[in-house]
């Protein structure tokens, strides 16, 4: 896979949203630069409000981002 993201979060929980809305906020990137894997399906519906791409893999997140944060 290309890379094609700006930063990738392994991890949406509280810290992983936290992160995504701060990006955000402070205009770093905008949603689409942005990726998320997130095991729990509850979580994913949740993040799908700030229209980041959500993958379904650390493994397919790390290929697709040149910066990744643990969260």
């Amino acid at each position: 896979m290309k890379r094609r993201f700006k930063i990738g979060l392994i991890g949406g929980g509280h810290m992983g949203e936290a992160l995504i809305l701060a990006i955000l906020r402070k205009r770093l990137f905008p949603s689409r630069g942005i990726a998320v894997s997130e095991p729990d399906p509850r979580r994913r519906r949740q993040l799908r409000r700030h229209h980041v791409t959500l993958l379904p893999s650390n493994s397919e997140l790390v290929r697709a981002s040149p910066v990744v944060l643990l969260a």
